[in-house]
């Protein structure tokens, strides 16, 4: 298997996962994901708001383009989002996904638990 391509941080901070012969994302990926998300939604907000880790997940699989609707809980009092999971996402498209995560939460201030072992080396 060839070497994976550096993430826009030149490889600090992530280097992508992908596997050409594996279609849907990696576990490795799948903890990355959970992981990043949870430390966004600690650190940043978007429209003055911090979001939980499952919103932003919806956040920026729009952002990616993906389909994501919003649909009424049962008792019609509020709304949930409901979309393409990442689980039947490619490696490629899930580190297209992360890629957007460090570029997003970067912008926004957030310091990656990566970011801070890279920078103790």
């Amino acid at each position: 298997m060839s070497t994976p391509p550096q993430s826009f941080t030149g490889g600090h901070a992530y280097k992508m996962i992908v596997d050409k012969e594996k279609e849907t994302r990696t576990s490795e990926q799948n903890r990355k994901m959970w992981a990043m998300l949870t430390e966004i939604s600690e650190q940043a907000t978007l429209c003055d708001q911090q979001w939980t880790p499952e919103q932003w997940k919806a956040i920026f699989m729009q952002g990616l383009g993906y389909k994501v609707e919003v649909l009424p809980t049962l008792d019609g009092k509020s709304w949930f989002p409901w979309g393409h999971q990442t689980s039947k996402m490619t490696t490629t498209a899930m580190a297209e996904l992360i890629e957007l995560m460090y570029a997003e939460g970067t912008v926004r201030g957030v310091k990656f638990a990566d970011d801070v072992a890279d920078h103790a080396r």
